[in-house]
This record gives C-alpha cells, sequence and structure tokens, in this order.
C-alpha cells in the first residue's frame, strides 16, 4: 500500500529506495509491463556518484533496455575524475586519491 494522499494505492511491487538499484528495479519491472511504485525518503539527488563501473553484463542490460547511451553521456561528465578520494571524515583535511596504476604488465607478486 502506498499513502496517495486521498487514499491508499495496491501495487504488486513497491521498491523502497532510488538509488541505482531501486531505480534499475523500476526500469526492468516497467519493460515487463509489471505495476510498481518507487519510494524514497531523499527530496534530492545524492552529491556523491553512484556506480562508478559498470560491468560487462550490467551494461548488456542496460543496452536491451535502451539506456547505454545515456549511459555513456552521463560517464562522460566523470571522465576527468582522478580515480577514488580517499578521506578521513566528510569535513576532515586529509585527502589521498587512490588510483591503479596503468601499465601493460600485470602487477608483480612478491
Amino acid at each position: 500500500m502506498v499513502g496517495s494522499g486521498d487514499g491508499d494505492e495496491h501495487v504488486p511491487v513497491l521498491i523502497a529506495g532510488g538509488s541505482l538499484v531501486g531505480l534499475s528495479a523500476s526500469l526492468f519491472l516497467g519493460r515487463l509491463g509489471i505495476r510498481h511504485q518507487v519510494v524514497e525518503r531523499r527530496t534530492t539527488l545524492s552529491g556523491h556518484p553512484r556506480g562508478r563501473r559498470t560491468n560487462m553484463r550490467t551494461m548488456e542490460l542496460f543496452r536491451t533496455a535502451g539506456m547505454e547511451p545515456a549511459i555513456r553521456r552521463a560517464a562522460g561528465a566523470l571522465s576527468h575524475h582522478r580515480g577514488i578520494l580517499r578521506v578521513d571524515t566528510l569535513h576532515g583535511e586529509h585527502r589521498e586519491w587512490l588510483q591503479a596504476p596503468v601499465s601493460g604488465s600485470p602487477p608483480e607478486h612478491g
């Protein structure tokens, strides 16, 4: 049951959370014609990136849903990022960029 303000609405599937998993579930349920409702407690977008990497199978699924062009456009906006920023606290002074080394050879095991 989802409160609609003037009564209650019954939906077969209630998705709690509008982040990557919830919105993806909504996308795929909608493609199958399954009625559903997404509820999210936040009223604004997160300032933190979500889904920094997408594996091949995930992209295959998004491609079948017609989402690949939009995902690639959104990824372009993040192309200047240098990796993952590690901080001691969200407001802390200690900040360190973590980057995987890029080389043509596998890492040495010692």
